[in-house]
This record gives structure tokens, sequence and C-alpha cells, in this order.
């Protein structure tokens, strides 16, 4: 029996991210509620830069509304 590998890749060209069986792990992280476009750019920069040194993938996510947590 074999299995079926799925893959699921983020965005085109050099960005480009895919996620999955034999990838790179991905971290998916952000502030729990954005204050500001300012707090926002911020913390994903310094994530991702993280993440790059790290050889990780990176995936920002946030929420702008504290109801939507």
């Amino acid at each position: 029996m074999t299995s079926a590998t799925r893959t699921c890749t983020i965005g085109t060209g050099p960005s480009a991210l895919t996620i999955g069986p034999g990838h790179a792990p991905v971290i998916i992280a952000g502030p729990c509620v954005l204050e500001s476009l300012e707090m926002g750019m911020a913390v994903g920069e310094a994530v991702r830069d993280a993440c790059r040194e790290a050889g990780l993938g990176f995936v920002f996510k946030a929420s702008f509304d504290k109801a939507n947590r």
C-alpha cells in the first residue's frame, strides 16, 4: 500500500514556501492582535529574520480585532 503525500505551496517565485514532507519546518507566528502597522511590521521582520537565520520557513499570522481571537 502507498500513502499519499501532500504539500502546500504558498506564494510564487523565489519567496514561495512549500509545506509538507521533505521540506524544512515552517513557523506560523505573529501577535494575537495588531495594535498598529508599525508593531506588525516590527514583529514580522524580527521573526522573519530569525527564521531565515535558522533555515525555517515563516508565515505571519495576526488578527486586527480582539473579538477575532
